[in-house]
């Protein structure tokens, strides 16, 4: 047995190091994601858009209070009163933003991949005007899914693609 320590020892880091890279969300995949939740908006089907969440009964992390599936419903009804025009105009994404972060949930001990996802809608070339929202994705149970509240946002500037 001591003679396959370090053989033990350096299977695991390899195997550890295979999981860690297999939940690092790619462009495509993120893409998937947030349109999938478009898609939900678009033909009002809240069902679809509560299965895209992780639930757990873990504290949100700025006031620790469960997130259920009565506060999707509520951010569904939210993004899609926000998103209006871009759902009404059929507008694609204009750009994606993938930011790694930390999972602030009881799952960060079990080293789970977390990202926040943005996507921005170009709503007025001439001024730089987008609109965008914002959600914290977590690869869990073989899949990428959305984390507590959703965030809004408005902005004048200009988003690199």
């Amino acid at each position: 047995m001591k003679k396959n320590l370090p053989f033990i020892i350096v299977l695991a880091l390899i195997c550890n190091a295979q999981i860690s890279l297999a939940q690092k969300i790619s462009k495509q995949e993120a893409n998937a994601l947030l349109e999938k939740a478009v898609t939900f908006l678009k033909n009002n089907d809240t069902a679809a858009f509560v299965n895209l969440w992780y639930l757990d009964n873990s504290g949100r992390p700025y006031d620790n209070t469960t997130f259920t599936k009565k506060d999707i419903i509520a951010e569904f009804n939210e993004l899609k009163l926000f998103l209006d025009t871009a759902i009404k105009n059929n507008l694609s994404f204009d750009y994606i933003e993938i930011r790694d972060e930390k999972d602030v949930s009881k799952h960060k001990a079990n080293n789970v991949s977390s990202n926040k996802l943005l996507a921005w809608y170009l709503y007025d070339a001439k001024h730089k005007y987008y609109k965008g929202f914002g959600v914290r994705s977590i690869y869990m149970n073989n899949r990428w899914l959305f984390r507590f509240n959703l965030q809004y946002s408005i902005s004048n500037r200009y988003c690199p693609g």
